[in-house]
């Protein structure tokens, strides 16, 4: 094996984890997951075709039942997952009436 330099670990890292990422199949989340994080106050993010159109906007899933429509505000910006922020487009769906909450709940 040759000696490696980290620019070349850059890469390799890099291209194993964009291959990664289209294995991520979304529709395997649990509803226990779902209902785990709701339970630590933490909303869940989803994409829905019919709702959403561009791609850097995302449905979030509140613990309290509603759902409002967030866009990406600054991905370029941030070094780690803790720093990426989400602005609030609109409120979509009140408290207990949202698409994802109804679901769970049946």
């Amino acid at each position: 094996m040759g000696k490696l330099t980290d620019n070349e670990f850059s890469k390799s890292f890099l291209s194993r984890m964009q291959n990664r990422q289209g294995q991520v199949n979304h529709m395997d989340i649990s509803k226990q997951e779902i209902q785990r994080c709701w339970q630590r106050q933490i909303p869940y993010l989803y994409k829905d075709d019919q709702r959403i159109r561009k791609d850097n906007r995302f449905i979030r899933a509140n613990a309290d039942g509603s759902e409002d429509v967030v866009e990406l505000a600054n991905l370029e910006r941030a070094l780690y997952s803790q720093d990426i922020k989400f602005k609030k487009i609109r409120a979509s769906r009140p408290a207990g009436e949202g698409v994802l909450f109804q679901q769970i709940k049946k």
